[in-house]
């Protein structure tokens, strides 16, 4: 049995933190990996549905802080099929499985 939806409003979301877009794109990051190939695009989807999940107010969650955060994580974008990669130490580069 469902229980009845719950009307939600402003008051009820909070505001972003230090270390709180960090956390919800590094938790996002370890889900979408287990699941296989994914795109950059997919973990900010994910990021969005944690926010929402936690009551947090999206104005401060942008693609670009999940780009920032992929590529300082050592992930690149494949330019041809838009696949993230793990770029690792050596030369040789391995799909996110």
């Amino acid at each position: 049995m469902q229980k009845p939806a719950t009307r939600e409003s402003a008051d009820d979301a909070h505001v972003l933190e230090n270390g709180d877009t960090q956390r919800l794109i590094e938790e996002a990051l370890d889900e979408v990996a287990a699941m296989g190939e994914c795109n950059p695009s997919h973990v900010y989807a994910k990021v969005l549905r944690k926010a929402i999940q936690e009551h947090y107010m999206l104005d401060g969650l942008h693609l670009s802080d999940v780009l920032l955060a992929l590529r300082s994580a050592g992930y690149r974008t494949n330019e041809k099929t838009g696949l993230m990669t793990l770029q690792r130490t050596s030369q040789h580069e391995t799909k996110l499985a």
